[in-house]
């Protein structure tokens, strides 16, 4: 993969991270209560956005601690700005669910 291709796509990746842990849950503040929504994005919507990036990463850039920590760490200052502080405290299950994601995709990849 050549420079431009690993600028593109980690481009993609801040593109979808500030769609999901920003545009989504203004959206949803818009709809519905504001603490259902809030739940519905921290423990939901992010969630599965953590899972499903990092089996996209792993793709591409192979296991990576870096990778998960990275997708965790960008939660921090979209919770700052839309949740209440306690909120922070969840980019550790974001980087634990990337981390898990990426052992299940290596542990099915080794086998065939």
């Amino acid at each position: 993969m050549n420079v431009i291709n690993k600028i593109q796509l980690i481009i993609t990746i801040l593109l979808a991270s500030t769609i999901t842990y920003f545009v989504i849950p203004l959206i949803l503040f818009g709809i519905m209560d504001s603490k259902i929504a809030s739940i519905i994005c921290v423990l939901l919507i992010n969630v599965i956005y953590s899972f499903v990036i990092s089996l996209k990463l792993i793709r591409k850039f192979n296991f990576s601690f870096i990778t998960s920590i990275l997708l965790g760490l960008l939660f921090i200052p979209f919770s700052l700005v839309l949740y209440k502080l306690s909120t922070v405290i969840y980019f550790v299950l974001y980087i634990i669910v990337s981390l898990v994601a990426q052992l299940i995709y290596y542990k099915y990849s080794k086998k065939e």
